[in-house]
């Protein structure tokens, strides 16, 4: 059990961080106390903290981008530009050149990486993927009465 100098309460030693500049290698203050007093001075704050977020993440768009696409997908970004470079900036589904990101495209069930996509090929393919039957039967009587109504077929 250890003192919480913030809220005076006995607390198991569990709840303190670890500082190994005092005698028992413990914060002073809990956890729950840190974490409170930190919600405050950010929430005191927010316009602070929003500049300084957005600065770090224009500074960091490589950082962040390589983070997101290994935490999606498991590839890196590196990888990501080489297969954008392999396919000249476009679309692997219908080559439409992008001019922003495309998605990375996987087998859900094996996880495995296939090409990029935009976003609309990208959607197509996992409705496609998920089940072709109800795509059908939803897209075939849709065309077939626009078709018949301008007299295409």
């Amino acid at each position: 059990m250890k003192h919480c100098t913030k809220c005076n309460q006995e607390k198991s030693i569990d709840l303190f961080g670890k500082d190994k500049r005092h005698a028992d290698q413990h914060k002073s203050v809990c956890k729950p106390c840190v974490a409170s007093a930190a919600k405050i001075k950010r929430w005191g704050n927010i316009d602070i903290c929003r500049a300084r977020e957005r600065r770090y993440g224009q500074q960091h768009k490589d950082l962040r981008r390589d983070y997101d696409l290994r935490r999606r997908t498991g590839a890196s970004l590196e990888h990501y530009q080489t297969l954008f470079t392999a396919q000249s900036g476009g679309c692997g589904a219908c080559g439409k050149i992008s001019n922003g990101s495309l998605c990375m495209d996987h087998n859900h069930v094996t996880g495995e990486l296939r090409n990029l996509l935009c976003s609309r090929c990208n959607l197509i393919v996992g409705w496609i993927e998920k089940d072709t039957t109800y795509l059908y039967s939803l897209a075939s009587p849709y065309i077939t009465a626009y078709a018949q109504r301008w007299g295409i077929v």
